[in-house]
């Protein structure tokens, strides 16, 4: 007997045991031989019937419907279903929908008669009932008694089970006549009142102990599965005057909220009594003693929008524990308790609250927010009344209103919300983008408003993008998970724990400190090993942005124009990092218009006068509403291509791979070019990529890095530097043939240069630093030219090395 049983008085105990009997007694089947035309077969369909009405009513989500409608079902159907992998029989207790009980007659069944309820079930179920209302509202009970008095009601089905469980199959009258140590089924509790919905944090108030709650939350560290002992037999060793030993096995029920074993003051044999120093008691290993498996996890919040998120202790028992891991997000049903904080204050009154799990209504990855009813009445209006470039151009000048000029990246951020087709073999559908800016460049107000269109977007810098912090790895739970000894557990990263729908930005990327195979491995197959020694697995099915600086100082700028450093060698990134993004941009601080200047101006004065710069016209979406369309947009999971779509995207592939330009796009592109395509028809609310959504994906890819600078990807300079420092060198041999100067300063170069210039190439380069960096770069490559190679003599000052 437990002690919050033992605690409680004998009306509240007979209270629990009819409602009990109440449930087994039903869904067991045992009456129906007395009804006419009712059997399980019948219980089962009334299930079925009432599950469908609780879900229309609300009292059921669609997630949940899998584990709490077993409930309804007969025991027959109950322990013959799949719960987990290599389970015990499971029988599952919804309180809500016992509390209800629509799948309950609300008359008495034809054939069956009160005297039937009176008479014929007390010899071997001694249990009576004066009519059906009489059974209903003690059946009707047991929800109360599973949130408020969930041991005692557990101890309770183990205790009279045995009879209903024997006429429900006969697989469980052979098992209790045959194994003395057998127990019976599992139970497990869901649907609990959403009166006792809890969040993570609220849970951990102390009002709520001894409570049963439901929380929803993302498993973030868990420990291997351990045997825990609820009843041990202890074996007395104590020896008489003749040296026998005594041998008797004295049982004792275990605090099942202690992790220290309780052993028996003496010896249980009324020949013997030795006190414990001297029956030396030995424990008696299964199945004599009884123990379940449990796993203990923290637990937070499942959409996280704060750096202050607090975690709680769940204990997984039994079959569960066998359906949770790392990362996922489940929807627990357990009661609130206390322990020690730690093994050195087990005398301490101040205790930490735990919960444990006595039923998981769901087990998933992390999911997307669900659009409302109206929001989504809203969003197909607004789609419906608007052609296709209508929409693309209201969506773009909303995102992010008040950045204007950037159109090309905003394309690849929509595309991104919404992510490509999950019907691929093999292939990711995540959009990963990378961005390369100055400061001041809008960079920062594209991430906030990205950021604001899910809540559980994960944002992390590049300082705290380790291994451990981005991607995950092995950790030790320092005796919080189980005792006072170390554990290794799985501690998932930044990319493991990003929910559905959410993006994982990683800002300042330049100061990344992750090995760039693991983090490739980590954005392209979207798995990895945790360990080497641990055969362990973290999920980082997320779309990636990384933002990057320069690296040299926080105020920098980068060089365009910098004929030694690419853009990703002055952001201190990896070529093979860059070559996972699918569309990459360059914010440069270039000079605009007075009419920009001032638009940008107005937008910071209306920010710190707590004005949202977009309300100041009236064809900018609101956010909720953008947050809501790309959610909506993203249902779309399975998205194919019509033959004319797919036609036109090979033949765009083809194109830009056979062009002839040494700016060879690269292979990886057609899968990218794909994954736009399908967000596209996303954002359009179709299941198939139409010519027009193809169209625009070949322009995102236009206005990306990947097709105007092709080569920027394989970290080589860009385009218009390589091609100043071939002009540059064709002009410096045409000087030398016609000077044939033995040295040349910067300064006399720029003046020769006019003359030397052909008018195609553009404007002549006019500024001596310019100039005298690419002379200093051609030196360093050892260009080889008629006059042989550039050579530097001193400081602004050149020599061609075959004069």
């Amino acid at each position: 007997m437990t002690i919050a049983y033992a605690a409680l008085n004998m009306t509240t105990r007979l209270e629990i045991e009819r409602a009990v009997k109440s449930y087994l007694w039903y869904h067991s089947g045992v009456w129906c031989d007395f009804a006419d035309d009712f059997t399980t077969e019948t219980i089962d369909s009334r299930a079925d019937d009432a599950m469908r009405r609780m879900l229309e009513e609300e009292h059921m989500s669609p997630e949940s419907t899998a584990q709490r409608a077993r409930s309804m079902r007969s025991i027959t159907t109950q322990v013959s279903e799949e719960v987990s992998q290599d389970q015990r029989d499971v029988i599952t207790l919804d309180a809500e929908s016992i509390r209800l009980a629509y799948h309950i007659p609300a008359h008495i069944p034809a054939g069956l008669t009160t005297e039937d309820l009176d008479e014929e079930f007390v010899e071997t179920f001694t249990i009576r009932w004066n009519d059906w209302q009489h059974f209903l509202t003690d059946y009707r009970r047991l929800a109360n008694h599973l949130e408020r008095h969930y041991e005692a009601t557990y101890e309770t089905f183990k205790e009279i089970h045995r009879p209903f469980l024997s006429g429900a199959h006969w697989h469980y009258g052979q098992m209790f006549d045959s194994d003395a140590y057998f127990d019976g089924p599992e139970y497990r509790v869901t649907g609990v009142n959403e009166a006792y919905n809890r969040s993570v944090r609220t849970c951990l108030d102390s009002s709520q102990a001894g409570l049963m709650v439901r929380i929803r939350g993302q498993i973030t560290d868990i420990s291997q599965t351990r045997a825990s002992y609820y009843s041990i037999a202890w074996r007395c060793n104590a020896t008489n005057a003749e040296g026998h030993e005594c041998g008797n096995i004295t049982e004792v029920r275990q605090d099942d909220y202690n992790d220290d074993m309780i052993k028996p003051n003496r010896c249980g044999s009324a020949e013997c009594e030795a006190p414990a120093n001297i029956a030396r008691f030995s424990l008696v290993e299964a199945p004599r003693s009884k123990e379940r498996r449990i796993r203990r996890a923290f637990v937070q919040e499942e959409l996280v929008d704060s750096t202050d998120q607090p975690n709680v202790l769940v204990e997984f028992r039994d079959s569960v524990a066998k359906q949770v891991e790392a990362g996922k997000v489940v929807t627990i049903i357990g009661y609130v308790r206390s322990r020690p904080v730690d093994s050195k204050s087990k005398q301490d009154r101040n205790r930490e609250l735990y919960v444990v799990a006595t039923g998981l209504e769901s087990n998933e990855a992390a999911r997307d927010f669900v659009v409302s009813p109206d929001f989504q009445e809203e969003i197909g209006s607004w789609a419906e009344q608007n052609e296709w470039q209508t929409k693309v151009e209201v969506l773009t000048k909303s995102f992010a209103s008040e950045i204007h000029g950037r159109d090309k990246v905003k394309h690849g951020l929509m595309l991104q919300q919404c992510g490509g087709s999950e019907n691929t073999f093999g292939l990711r559908s995540d959009i990963h983008i990378s961005i390369f800016g100055d400061p001041g460049t809008g960079k920062s107000v594209l991430m906030e408003y990205v950021r604001d269109m899910h809540p559980g977007t994960q944002y992390l810098t590049g300082e705290r993008a380790t291994r451990a912090g981005l991607i995950g790895g092995m950790g030790t739970t320092k005796g919080q998970l189980f005792g006072s000894s170390d554990s290794r557990i799985i501690t998932p990263g930044a990319l493991a724990l990003t929910p559905r729908g959410a993006i994982c930005i990683i800002d300042e990327a330049q100061h990344l400190d992750v090995d760039p195979a693991e983090l490739n491995t980590a954005l392209e197959k979207q798995e990895i090993n945790v360990a080497l020694s641990v055969k362990a697995k973290l999920t980082t099915k997320t779309p990636v942005i990384l933002v990057a600086n320069p690296k040299k100082s926080d105020n920098a700028k980068f060089d365009p124009t910098d004929p030694n450093r690419s853009i990703i060698e002055q952001a201190g990134l990896k070529e093979s990092t860059q070559s996972r993004m699918d569309a990459s941009y360059f914010l440069f601080d270039e000079k605009v218009g007075e009419e920009e200047e001032f638009r940008r101006a107005a937008s910071i004065f209306d920010k710190m006068d707590g004005v949202d710069p977009s309300s100041r016209s009236s064809d900018i979406l609101p956010r909720d509403f953008m947050r809501n369309f790309f959610a909506l947009a993203r249902t779309r999971t399975s998205v194919v291509f019509t033959d004319v779509a797919k036609e036109m995207l090979v033949r765009n592939q083809v194109e830009m791979r056979t062009s002839g330009s040494e700016d060879q796009v690269s292979q990886r592109r057609s899968a990218s070019l794909a994954r736009l395509a399908q967000a596209a028809a996303k954002i359009d609310f179709s299941d198939t990529v139409e010519e027009r959504h193809a169209a625009f994906a070949i322009e995102v890819m236009a206005g990306a890095e990947q097709d105007r600078n092709p080569t920027f990807v394989r970290g080589a300079l860009t385009k218009q530097t390589r091609d100043m420092k071939a002009r540059l060198w064709e002009a410096l041999q045409i000087v030398h043939l016609n000077t044939r100067q033995a040295i040349y300063t910067t300064m006399e170069i720029e003046a020769a240069l006019p003359d030397a210039w052909d008018k195609e190439w553009g404007p002549v380069p006019n500024s001596l630093t310019e100039i005298n960096r690419n002379l200093e770069a051609l030196c360093a490559d050892e260009t080889h030219g008629r006059f042989g190679s550039l050579s530097r003599v001193k400081k602004n000052t050149f020599t061609f090395t075959n004069g």
